[in-house]
């Protein structure tokens, strides 16, 4: 995945760049264009009116025919690149032999080789058109310092070269080698500049659309995932219903709910190690795994079951450091009793209509951390009449801290129960979640489910509890 995104800002960098600078090297041959001819027609009237034209005179005429053979340069140059669409490496090549071929004319002292002017005076014209002309293309074009250097190189050994074929003096060649060497420097800090803006605005560009489309993802991505959790059941003489709040937009906590048309009911609650895309991605898998245990046997038993999920964690997900607890409950509510094992899940509590409260603690390890006989097959039964409500969560709830660092833990939860009272819409799934909220002290550190299966009381339930005595059958929690 890191390689396939890293491949994808690598293209899509590369394409703005070649688009950018062959947008710029347009503008910046039309422009330079525009200056010669401008300069043409100024040389040629200043020439003509100003200063009558001698015959002998073949120093100007040199310099015409130099600025001519430029402007045909340039001009080819921009026909050339607006013909096609070149690759990078193809726009760049043909500005840097622009620059290099238009600065070795310049470079040429002329009016040495014709007597006109001396050479010194030369050598430091022409060094300034090139300093000049390398400005200038710098503040074009987007090309980094490394390919703004490339062109001068050729070009300052060609003006040290030229600097021995007119015999300077050793004062004014070494001042025009110190000069030549560093005629490119505000053109390189250019370079730079512009380089390093070019690609903060375009990372900021990509990390800004890449985070909406992973946000946008990640939504439907979630959509998708809260699709695998049932609705809740709130008729029946079996309910339950609960609260789910993710450490991300997903993670990796799962509840699988399934009743039968007997009035029974199977509740497996999954905590998947690790959170966000990942974790919901395992729980993917595991929810595919339990539809099709439960499938090829309908009347399977929760140990039994916790195995078949425990051989395919094992052999699938610890490869890769992959595990899940998990307590898996059935209720019969003809027999008025639950059967439950759990792997290594936080012990659920019973709370029962007089109000005491019982822990379903755990009968085995871990999903996925061994296999065959190692993986203890136990089964649990207790009383689940009317008025009873069995509590579940993920370890989110019982591992909020508050501001001391200390966690709410399985023995706060418990008292949170004792002493708490469920809503009148949520019920204690609702108020308990709310509990761990009000007691956690920063943003949330792992996903936190909590789930309430209860059995409604009936009129006549208990004789002597006036509370429990409702009319027809409408259900209420124990209070």
């Amino acid at each position: 995945m890191t390689a396939s995104v890293t491949a994808d800002f690598r293209d899509e960098w590369m394409a703005e760049r070649t688009a950018l600078l062959r947008r710029r090297f347009l503008r910046y041959t039309i422009v330079v264009t525009l200056i010669l001819i401008a300069q043409l027609i100024a040389s040629i009237l200043f020439w003509t009116i100003g200063n009558p034209p001698q015959v002998d005179n073949l120093y100007r005429i040199a310099l015409v025919i130099e600025d001519l053979v430029i402007l045909g340069l340039f001009i080819g140059a921009h026909f050339r690149i607006r013909s096609g669409h070149q690759s990078y490496s193809a726009v760049l090549r043909t500005a840097h032999w622009l620059i290099v071929v238009t600065g070795l004319i310049v470079l040429l002292p002329i009016g040495e080789m014709v007597g006109d002017t001396s050479g010194e005076q030369e050598i430091f014209t022409g060094v300034t058109s090139v300093f000049l002309g390398h400005l200038f293309a710098s503040a074009f074009l987007s090309w980094t310092p490394r390919e703004a250097i490339r062109p001068l190189i050729p070009l300052v050994i060609f003006n040290a070269l030229m600097m021995f074929f007119v015999r300077l003096d050793t004062g004014p060649m070494i001042g025009a080698l110190v000069f030549s060497l560093l005629m490119g420097v505000p053109g390189l800090l250019i370079a730079a500049w512009r380089h390093t803006s070019l690609r903060s605005r375009f990372q900021f560009r990509m990390l800004k659309g890449h985070y909406g489309q992973m946000k946008r993802e990640f939504g439907e991505a979630r959509q998708i995932h809260e699709s695998l959790f049932p609705d809740a059941i709130d008729k029946g003489r079996v309910r339950f219903t609960y609260r789910y709040e993710p450490m991300r937009q997903i993670g990796g906590d799962y509840l699988f709910a399934r009743a039968g048309q007997d009035g029974r009911l199977r509740i497996i609650l999954i905590d998947v190690t690790g959170h966000g895309l990942g974790a919901a991605l395992t729980v993917n898998r595991l929810a595919g795994e339990i539809e099709r245990e439960i499938g090829e046997s309908p009347d399977i038993g929760p140990a039994a079951l916790l195995a078949g999920l425990n051989a395919y964690v094992h052999h699938t997900l610890a490869v890769h450091s992959v595990y899940a607890t998990a307590i898996c409950i059935d209720i019969d509510p003809d027999d008025n009793e639950l059967r439950w094992a759990s792997a290594g899940h936080p012990p659920a509590f019973l709370r029962g209509v007089d109000g005491s409260i019982e822990a379903l603690n755990s009968t085995t390890i871990v999903l996925g951390a061994c296999h065959g006989d190692d993986f203890p097959l136990i089964e649990r039964t207790a009383r689940f009449g009317p008025g009873d409500m069995l509590l579940a969560y993920t370890d989110g709830a019982i591992e909020a801290s508050n501001a001391d660092g200390r966690m709410l833990s399985i023995d706060g939860l418990q008292r949170l129960l004792a002493a708490s009272h469920p809503d009148k819409d949520g019920g204690w799934a609702s108020a308990l979640m709310r509990e761990v909220e009000r007691f956690r002290h920063g943003p949330t550190q792992d996903d936190t489910l909590i789930v309430e299966v209860w059995r409604p009381l009936v009129k006549g339930t208990l004789k002597n509890d006036k509370s429990a005595v409702l009319s027809g059958s409408a259900p209420e929690r124990a209070q």
